[in-house]
């Protein structure tokens, strides 16, 4: 198995990975010398619900026109079909948000997961390695299995805050990285 600091195992950071080793990015409150290991989303077979659901919603207003046709004028019905369709791209677009801007972040230093709550709040959680205690991966159901993803659970001593990073792609390598991490910094 390769280090952790494997320059070779490193990929571009592409839009739709949900499990970004050794990215060339930055954020917000990074360090001098600290250094991105894995960037980590919601594995994307988890958002499959949303996108049918969005899917389904499309064709919704196709047979309810059948009905109401000579209820509403041409007008409400444009008025009524416009807000449906937006109502559905709203629907579309915070499912979107939420995909992207829920990410957890492993560097060299620390953990940090950072959660947006529908735009209007943002929490982030974040510990040293050496505040870690223990991390857990657990994969558990048919989908998690066939498609290798599952939540990984960094726990940290006394009142702090645990941190999950929950649907994660290959729970199992995050926990072994971190792991590493841990062990490359009691050294």
């Amino acid at each position: 198995m390769p280090t952790v600091f494997d320059a070779k195992t490193a990929q571009k950071h592409k839009a739709l990975h949900s499990f970004c080793y050794r990215p060339k990015v930055r954020f917000e409150e990074q360090q001098v010398g600290e250094d991105v290991i894995l960037v980590l989303r919601a594995h994307p077979v988890t958002q499959i619900s949303w996108v049918v659901t969005a899917v389904l919603l499309l064709f919704v207003p196709l047979f309810v026109n059948l009905f109401t046709a000579p209820l509403l004028q041409i007008s409400e019905s444009l008025f009524v079909n416009f807000f449906w369709y937006a109502s559905i791209f709203s629907y579309v677009l915070l499912n979107i948000i939420d995909w992207t801007f829920n990410v957890g972040i492993i560097t060299n230093r620390r953990v940090i997961d950072i959660n947006y709550n529908i735009i209007i709040s943002r929490e982030v959680a974040a510990t040293t390695m050496q505040e870690i205690v223990d991390v857990t991966g657990s994969s558990s159901g048919f989908l998690p299995s066939i498609f290798n993803y599952g939540d990984v659970n960094i726990q940290t001593p006394g009142t702090n805050q645990n941190i999950e990073f929950l649907q994660t792609p290959r729970p199992s390598e995050v926990v072994a990285i971190v792991n590493q991490l841990m062990e490359d910094r009691i050294i």
